[in-house]
């Protein structure tokens, strides 16, 4: 049997020969990544990075045929030159951000983390760190960097000799650390150190992004203690006194403004002398930039208190006047705005002040530059709060005449500043008077107001209220029919709105006339509701609420029911009853001139003029002046003839008006002109003011309080029907005889003195307006059913005991005017609880 022939050796002529390609279609390239022989491979990886390089299409266009995923697998390769070939390819299409999504979905991460490994190619160290960088900037790939410890490979490489690789590595740990997981993970690994250490490279771009990285360490408290740690503040300055590295100063103060936010490195700094380093670098800077983010730096690190104290120690001060005068407006700017911080100490603005400060700052606030005009307005306005010395500096520089400029400036935020910088100047009178004798500054204020800006509006209206507490500028407000403005932002949906427009209302309603104008207005009800809300209501509300009741006591009694001794009833007062729920308090001219009803009278007092009428003279024999009076008889026997001694005619000398309340008088008040006096007059009431006359004649021979409030008591019910009998009450018939008087004058409004049937209500009423014109200390309260009481402050005779004059303290009752006039009952007794209730 013949021998089986053994296989062959493959002879030459069996090999295949070599083949040259030559194709001009991406997609055959992207179809030999596919091949089995690895030089096939990598000129494919070659060609495709060429190809991605020209633009974005190409490499749009490599995406969709598929190109990425065989390249990706390319790097895990383990032939060298292919993961270093295709490793170039990647970084050229990595740049797409189509394809960047791609890579973080098939999870590429740790195989280029992989790359950066020691043992690879530095082509391959470079591409991956270059794709690395171009993807860190999406936050999901951030994490998977993080995770995949790819924050240590970095770092080593940031030692690497090969610039191309330091510059992606640093950028990529820049990216990193724009967020505290990327900051957290490099303090782990200890990198701080790798990245201060590049500030002595010899690459700028280096230089720059490390500073850029440390930018972002910085702005984290435990990357900030590390940094302090490893002296890096220290070298930042010692960086920033190196001249050639001029182009980058302005890095490094970015790195430093984050630092000085500690206190503990702004104490290091000055312990160290490098704080006076840095500030005499920012006055020696010769570039402005450079020099406008070294101020920016200092005024930064000036917002903590600690820090001011630090700095003024320092002498900042000097530092920041002196650049006010600077040539380039954006220094000037920024050294005001540092200004504005360190103006928070008392101190400081001392200082400030004694530095030529505020006349810088007037200097260029007088500059065209509108961010010049805002920066010098926002100093100035920190340097006058509660600094009356320098709110005369301002006005003694001139500075008065561009914050009344600036209030019409276009700039919202620059009308805001200027507006508080007058609220502030306000506060001083000699300041309130100068800006008081500009005859645009309370118009432009008003102007203001009807700002669509909240904040303008605001500003606006606390200026306005810091020059209100004058009552010249209360009339010109009035003349300008400017309470309106005030009541209409108390509509605003913005809190600082209504609360600055509540105080300056608080302070308008110290003018009776102008309280009556706001309840005209309708202020009262939207006070009365702001005040009954939950989350609307506020103090300034309230004391708006508050001043416009104390001055307006008509509105005061609608809504309390109650007016006190202080409450002083004077020309004008009308009672229209219990506030009812959803009403609206009129102004008594409305109601003069709304037509006669059915409804409850509104009751009257206005006695006119003060002089005295010959009805009163002649009260008790001159039966036509239609004045009910007193007998003399009606009192005991006793008081009757205490007013014959010759020892009460001497008091009786004294002068009525010794005997009328502080600060009540018939004439006009003094923010009250003549030609402000409205044309439609209150309906006078002549019964009224004999009743005036006649109880100023008779009370003031009297000896003690109790006399004259029995004798007014009295006088009081004999001029409203007398006594009557308690079960009688129900019975007694007063509408009639009102209702008659209501279509004799044709209005619901009826006098006081008109009234000659009344009950509880018209009494205590009465007798309060008459209490008040004769000093007399009495409350009026309102009760349900038509009742309505007086309570009088008595004050007791003072005691022996033990042989000294002992003074008791007054005591309060109750006024009977119904049942017993001028039974005096204890507040509390049972008695004057029965008086009070039905």
């Amino acid at each position: 049997m013949p021998k089986k022939k053994e296989a062959d050796t493959p002879t030459v002529d069996e090999k295949f020969d070599a083949l040259d390609l030559t194709t001009k279609e991406p997609k055959t390239v992207v179809l030999m990544l596919n091949s089995s022989e690895n030089l096939v491979i990598a000129k494919a990886c070659e060609s495709l990075h060429k190809y991605a390089e020209k633009s974005e299409r190409n490499r749009l266009e490599l995406l969709n045929l598929s190109a990425v995923d065989p390249l990706l697998q390319h790097l895990r390769s383990t032939d060298k030159a292919i993961r270093a070939h295709a490793a170039l390819c990647i970084s050229s299409l990595s740049t797409h951000s189509d394809v960047r999504k791609l890579l973080r979905k098939l999870n590429s991460i740790p195989v280029l983390i992989s790359l950066l490994n020691a043992d690879e190619s530095s082509i391959s160290q470079e591409k991956a760190s270059l794709t690395l960088s171009n993807m860190a900037g999406d936050f999901t790939s951030k994490i998977a960097i993080i995770e995949s410890n790819g924050v240590s490979s970095l770092i080593t490489l940031l030692s690497s000799p090969d610039c191309d690789i330091q510059r992606n590595c640093v950028k990529t740990l820049s990216l990193l650390m724009e967020d505290y997981q990327g900051r957290a993970a490099i303090r782990e690994c200890d990198g701080l150190s790798s990245l201060v250490s590049l500030l002595d490279s010899e690459y700028p771009v280096v230089q720059e992004l490390a500073l850029l990285t440390l930018t972002h360490c910085s702005q984290d408290g435990e990357s900030r203690e590390c940094l302090r740690d490893i002296g890096a503040l220290q070298k930042i300055v010692e960086f920033l006194q190196n001249k050639s590295y001029g182009d980058l100063h302005v890095h490094a103060l970015q790195m430093l403004s984050n630092s000085l936010e500690d206190v503990t490195s702004t104490q290091l700094l000055q312990g160290s002398g490098a704080l006076t380093s840095l500030l005499q670098f920012t006055q020696e800077a010769t570039s402005s930039d450079v020099q406008r983010h070294a101020v920016s730096s200092l005024g930064r690190a000036a917002r903590n208190p600690e820090n001011r104290r630090i700095l003024h120690e320092q002498d900042m001060e000097t530092t920041l006047t002196g650049l006010l005068n600077s040539d380039n407006c954006t220094v000037a700017v920024a050294a005001a705005v540092a200004i504005t911080s360190m103006a928070e100490s008392p101190v400081c603005r001392d200082t400030i002040a004694k530095e030529e400060g505020i006349s810088g700052l007037v200097k260029l606030l007088a500059r065209e530059e509108s961010e010049a005009k805002e920066a010098a307005l926002l100093a100035l306005s920190a340097c006058t709060a509660s600094a009356a010395a320098n709110c005369r500096l301002v006005v003694d520089h001139g500075g008065l005449e561009h914050l009344i400029e600036s209030l019409s400036h276009e700039k919202m935020s620059i009308q805001a500043n200027a507006a508080t910088c007058i609220a502030n100047l306000a506060t001083d009178e000699s300041c309130r008077a100068d800006i008081q004798q500009v005859d645009t500054s309370v118009a432009l204020l008003l102007k203001m107001l009807e700002s669509s800006d909240n904040v303008a509006k605001s500003r606006g209206a606390t200026a306005l209220a810091s020059l209100l507490r004058d009552a010249a500028c209360r009339s010109e407000l009035h003349a300008r029919d400017g309470v309106g403005s005030l009541v209409s932002l108390l509509h605003s949906t913005n809190e600082e709105v209504r609360h600055s427009a509540g105080w300056a209302l608080s302070l308008c309603a110290q003018d009776a006339v102008i309280a009556n104008e706001i309840c005209s207005l309708g202020g009262l009800d939207v006070l009365k509701e702001l005040c009954e809300s939950t989350s609307r209501r506020s103090q300034f509300t309230q004391l708006a609420l508050d001043c416009l009741l104390d001055n307006c006591i008509s509105a005061k009694y609608w809504l309390t029911g109650q007016l006190s001794p202080t409450d002083i009833i004077q020309d004008g007062f009308y009672d229209v009853g219990l506030c009812r729920a959803g009403a609206k308090f009129l102004t008594l001219e409305d109601l003069c001139k709304q037509a006669v009803d059915q409804s409850r009278a509104i009751l009257l007092i206005n006695a006119g003029s003060d002089k005295p009428t010959a009805a009163a003279s002649n009260l008790e024999t001159d039966q036509s002046s239609d004045v009910k009076h007193t007998e003399t008889a009606n009192l005991p026997k006793e008081r009757s003839q205490s007013r014959t001694r010759g020892g009460r005619g001497k008091k009786a000398a004294k002068s009525e008006k010794d005997l009328e309340p502080q600060g009540r008088s018939d004439e006009p008040l003094p923010s009250q002109r003549v030609d402000e006096i409205p044309s439609w007059q209150p309906p006078l009431d002549q019964h009224f003011r004999s009743y005036v006359d006649h109880i100023r004649q008779r009370l003031l021979p009297l000896a003690t309080v109790q006399e004259q409030v029995e004798y007014l008591a009295t006088f009081v019910s004999n001029q409203m029907g007398g006594e009557i009998e308690q079960s009688a009450v129900t019975s007694f018939s007063y509408e009639h005889s009102i209702g008659k008087i209501k279509y004799e004058l044709k209005s619901n409004v009826v006098p006081i003195g008109r009234v000659s049937t009344g009950i509880f209500y018209h009494r205590a009423l009465l007798f309060k307006a008459l209490a008040d014109r004769v000093a007399i200390s009495c409350s009026l309260v309102r009760g349900g059913y038509n009742r309505a009481w007086n309570v009088v402050l008595v004050p007791k005779r003072p005691r022996n005991v033990d042989g000294q004059t002992v003074q008791f303290p007054s005591q309060k009752f109750v006024v009977d005017l119904m049942y017993r006039p001028g039974c005096l009952m204890a507040e509390d007794s049972q008695e004057a609880i029965r008086y009070q209730h039905v």
